[in-house]
């Protein structure tokens, strides 16, 4: 594990956001965002107007990054002022929703977040048999948890999608899957602009999602309650 993984690492075992109130949590937004206004030469805001910005963002976490810790938003925040999630016109929200977005679905926190699933679902992995009863609690839990609410939160889609297309139940072929790619490889624009970091794999991550929801919604259609596994 490098540095950066490491500093990741350290962030991720921070107070998740879905722990702190609102009000406390626009607290955290208004001492944070100071320093990245100063970091990146931006005019500070108004009290007043630092004070509405704090609140919304910290209501935006709330309902879409609450598995992200404070630390992760400072981290993030970090990366995004130095440059590493592409060129910026200034700070404001949707700024740093950007920043949030990118960083989230980054490499480096998938790898890390997925190491530890890996690891929480094969304690302990005494026999294959047992590994295999550990996939298939977690593949139906996925499937579970998709039927209900439609979307992959926290059920890290690409690492499903490998292990349904190890075991032959996802075949999707080389044309399909280029097929998927480039439903997002220009999405918003970005390739008229500069790639933000990880941008690669954050299209192949992207694409392995929507493969895999389209999957899943077909059994949905055909009336399939569980997986056949």
């Amino acid at each position: 594990m490098n540095d950066f993984e490491k500093r990741i690492s350290q962030a991720t075992e921070g107070r998740k956001i879905r722990e702190y109130e609102p009000t406390n949590l626009a607290l955290e937004m208004v001492k944070l965002l100071p320093r990245f206004y100063i970091i990146t030469g931006f005019q500070m805001p108004m009290v007043e107007d630092m004070t509405l910005i704090a609140r919304k963002l910290a209501t935006d976490l709330l309902e879409s990054y609450a598995s992200l810790s404070v630390e992760e938003v400072e981290l993030c925040f970090e990366l995004g002022a130095r440059g590493q999630y592409g060129d910026f016109a200034g700070l404001n929200l949707r700024t740093f929703h950007r920043w949030l977005r990118i960083y989230k679905t980054s490499e480096a926190r998938y790898r890390l977040v997925t190491r530890r699933e890996t690891a929480r679902a094969a304690l302990p992995a005494t026999t294959p048999g047992h590994q295999r009863a550990c996939e298939d609690r977690l593949l139906q839990k996925a499937f579970a948890t998709y039927r209900e609410r439609r979307n992959f939160e926290r059920l890290l889609p690409v690492h499903l999608y490998g292990l349904l297309q190890e075991r032959g139940l996802i075949a999707d072929t080389p044309e399909e899957k280029r097929a998927a790619m480039a439903r997002f490889a220009n999405h918003g624009g970005q390739a008229a602009r500069r790639p933000p970091a990880g941008f690669d794999f954050q299209v192949k991550r992207q694409a392995m999602e929507w493969l895999l929801a389209r999957y899943f919604d077909r059994l949905i259609a055909n009336g399939q309650q569980t997986l056949v596994l």
